[in-house]
Parts: C-alpha cells; structure tokens; sequence
C-alpha cells in the first residue's frame, strides 16, 4: 500500500482527540488478496468498506466499529460457488507494544484482553485488525449449504444437480469388520 491508501489505514495513535477519531474507508480489493492469501480458499469479488472509531484513553486505544466485505470460495464438499458477505464488529484493545497490562497480585487483569493487540511506534494498522478479524470469521471448510451432498466418490457427479448409478463404496477402514462373525448364544 502507498499513498493516500496507506494513510487511511494507518492512524497515529497522538491524532486521536477527547472526542475519538472515525475512519470510514474503503478496503481495497488488492488489500484483501493480501489479507486471504494465507488462506488461500477465498478471493475477494469487491473493495470491502471499514468504519470505525478510535478512543483514547492514556496509552490504550479502544478501537469499535465494523468491516463489510463480498468474497467466493469453493464448497468443500461439491466445488460448487460460494459467497460469503460477512459485516464484522470489531471491539479491540490496542496496547503499545510491550506494555500489556499488568496483573494484579491474583492474576487478573483489570482490562479485557480476550480482545487484546498491540500497536507499534505510536501507529495503528487498521488492515492487521482486519486480517485478525477476518481470518477467524471466515469458514476453513466452505459449504454451499448445509445439506450439501458433494461430489460422487466413484463418478465424480455432483450429487446436488444429478443422481448417479454408482453402488456406495463403504469406508476401506472398516472392511476388516465384513467378515467377523458375531454369533450370540
């Protein structure tokens, strides 16, 4: 990212006021190849919007708002198209970096840090929270429905568009168990 880009999705963490500070951005779509490549099952159809706002108090940074994209994956099961449009809502703790909160003499810490992140050199980096957010939100396996019935074993047929012929092939795991004769007396 360069330029105006760049800007946008960095905020130093001093041009946050008394009164907050809002970002309303768009998150572009190169931004989010980046973002899903470590996935490597979704690509993005469109720039995805972000809006949110940064209070400040001392040194944390409390960060609310959301993030909006469009992205298509294959089902898992039939390879059919899937879209998935997620709204996230993003509730972050932001700490410089190496100075989480400490812990009182129980152990607990008076701060929330289920939601807890680190910013570094007085900036933040909305597009990090983005991928934090969106990589948890978004399927590992992607279904086109929950009843999808998936491919054919033997054919390859999708099994959602057309019925196939094949005799079911059962699970090679347990042919060992055909033969066992369980007689009871």
């Amino acid at each position: 990212m360069t330029g105006i880009a760049e800007r946008k999705m960095r905020i130093e963490v001093d041009e946050i006021g008394a009164e907050g500070h809002c970002v309303e951005t768009t998150v572009s779509k190169e931004d989010l190849i980046a973002i899903l490549a470590m996935q490597g099952i979704y690509r993005p159809t469109a720039p995805g919007s972000l809006q949110v706002k940064l209070f400040r108090a001392d040194e944390m940074v409390y960060i609310q708002g959301q993030v909006e994209v469009e992205v298509q994956a294959q089902c898992s099961r039939c390879l059919d198209g899937v879209t998935e449009n997620p709204t996230l809502s993003l509730r972050v703790n932001m700490f410089p970096e190496g100075q989480l909160p400490a812990s009182d003499a129980d152990g607990e810490v008076k701060v929330d840090m289920s939601d807890g992140a680190t910013y570094r050199n007085g900036e933040i980096d909305l597009i990090e929270i983005v991928r934090d957010e969106l990589v948890l939100e978004l399927p590992t396996n992607p279904v086109c429905r929950k009843s999808c019935a998936g491919l054919c074993a033997e054919c390859g047929n999708n099994l959602n568009h057309e019925a196939c012929s094949c005799t079911p092939v059962g699970d090679i795991r347990w042919a060992g168990l055909r033969n066992l004769d369980l007689k009871v007396d």
